[in-house]
């Protein structure tokens, strides 16, 4: 065999085992693997409808960051969401994003999520920049946004 079909054979040998690798790689379709328990794939929700929980297991890990809503800066909306800030900078407070000022939202209306400027920039349900900065699709909508969505259903507590 010439060396030319040897480097010809190797070379579609190397993307076999390759497409092979990403073959395992890959995730089944669900009509192959739909009796497949998958509840090891998904992380349990730490986060509870309580503002405690709310404060230390979502807003501290993804919005009272440096430079974005924590003690020091607080410039992103005026809106300090730092461990034991977050209730007296949200609730029943106006929204300062001119649209929203202009329509005189407030951050958290207690009882009333669909009225809260907060839920809406978390679940991309108003104009701007969806939050967390940087999200391209509303950040763990079943786990910390239900929870905020809740805690605000449920009154909107300092707890």
């Amino acid at each position: 065999m010439a060396s030319g079909a040897r480097g010809v054979l190797g070379y579609f040998s190397q993307l076999a085992a390759l497409a092979a690798i990403a073959g395992c790689a890959t995730q089944a379709s669900p009509a192959a693997d739909a009796g497949a328990d998958t509840s090891a794939d998904v992380a349990p929700c730490t986060v509870t409808p309580q503002l405690k929980s709310i404060d230390t297991n979502y807003f501290s890990q993804s919005c009272a960051l440096s430079g974005c809503h924590d003690s020091a800066v607080a410039w992103q909306g005026n809106l300090d969401l730092s461990t034991g800030n977050a209730w007296k900078s949200l609730v029943n407070q106006p929204a300062v994003q001119a649209a929203a000022k202009k329509d005189g939202k407030l951050l958290v209306v207690p009882g009333h999520p669909e009225q809260s400027y907060l839920y809406e920039k978390l679940t991309a349900t108003t104009e701007g920049r969806l939050m967390p900065y940087g999200a391209t699709a509303p950040y763990d909508p079943d786990c910390s946004i239900a929870a905020v969505k809740k805690w605000i259903e449920n009154g909107a507590l300092d707890d």
